[in-house]
């Protein structure tokens, strides 16, 4: 469903940071991001450059590779998150980027209520430059609400079999159980995801 609402989007821009961490915890992301290479030196293959571009090898000629290449993405997730290695009984805790972005994490949720006051969430991510693959999301719970910012063309949400425009128009549907993925765009792009976690009791 899509939402019209009043919300001047440019709050949230004028509180995005210049890059988000790296993250390689991603599986839905969509081959490696052009821009996330460049800005860590490493080519769409892994392998790594000097500050001139040119191939680091080792010793013995071997072309260096980045141990962390994989599915790439710069994303954070504020609010609740999941924790890695840890028990069954404690998998989720606060984010540590709610502490590193306070200002960002409290617009976001003051967004949120303007966007959709009646729409509960307990957890938001913030992606730069990330296309997801054909995926549903099997640890959320319900509806997410979705919005896309930047300056960008493309990378329109498709949802099933629709196709929606997200640029600055949030979009209100169940990720747990309709199959979306992103479609190519160019440009910087950034989304932001309000959505509740499985299991969790809000303090």
């Amino acid at each position: 469903m899509e939402i019209i609402t009043d919300y001047d989007f440019n709050k949230l821009i004028q509180l995005l940071p210049d890059k988000l961490p790296y993250n390689r915890q991603r599986p839905n992301v969509s081959g490696a991001d052009l821009e996330v290479c460049k800005r860590r030196n490493i080519t769409l293959k892994g392998q790594r450059l000097d500050e001139n571009g040119e191939l680091l090898r080792s010793e013995n000629g071997k072309v260096k590779v980045s141990p962390h290449f994989g599915n790439k993405c710069e994303s954070i997730t504020l609010g609740w998150t999941r924790q890695m290695f840890k028990k069954k009984e404690v998998p989720f805790t606060l984010s540590l980027a709610n502490k590193k972005h306070p200002e960002l994490y409290e617009e976001l949720k003051r967004a949120i209520k303007v966007i959709d006051p009646e729409f509960e969430s307990d957890s938001i991510t913030v992606n730069h430059n990330l296309k997801c693959k054909k995926h549903k999301d099997g640890r959320n719970v319900g509806d997410s609400i979705i919005v896309g910012l930047g300056d960008y063309k493309g990378g329109e949400l498709q949802v099933d079999d629709k196709i929606y425009d997200i640029n600055r128009k949030p979009l209100k549907f169940n990720g747990s159980k309709l199959f979306h993925e992103t479609l190519d765009f160019e440009g910087d792009r950034w989304s932001f995801i309000w959505f509740k976690k499985m299991s969790i009791k809000n303090n």
